[in-house]
């Protein structure tokens, strides 16, 4: 099955139920058809955010303690289907100018498997 890199704190709120969409220049079906089920990948790094979007983060979800507290890094924290993408998603997570892919049925692992990521789409065997 392939995986998606996705830095902390987007890969979280994504197994979570919280994100909708993924913000890529690129669209899902450049590597792969749609829909397709996929696992979701954190890397080691934590992605720098800048004040609006903390505050972004903070007026979606409800509870932001828990959010920082269960942060996984260089694991595999769970999957997600994509269903399409599109270019105006009205979707509070979607940023303008890129492509929004649209995901559904996430799941997070309530345990993350270790994993070494790989930049765009990549195949893993587990």
């Amino acid at each position: 099955m392939k995986a998606l890199s996705v830095r902390q704190p987007w890969s979280w709120l994504i197994v979570n139920g919280h994100k909708d969409v993924e913000n890529r220049t690129w669209p899902p079906t450049k590597y792969i058809s749609v829909p397709q089920r996929i696992y979701i990948h954190t890397g080691k790094k934590p992605d720098n955010l800048d004040r609006d979007r903390v505050i972004r983060i903070e007026n979606l979800i409800d509870d932001v303690l828990p959010f920082y507290r269960f942060m996984q890094y260089g694991a595999i924290v769970g999957e997600v289907d994509i269903v399409g993408f599109e270019r105006y998603s009205k979707s509070p997570w979607a940023e303008s100018g890129m492509c929004h892919w649209q995901l559904e049925n996430p799941v997070a692992y309530p345990e993350p498997l270790p994993y070494k990521g790989n930049l765009g789409l990549f195949e893993v065997t587990l």
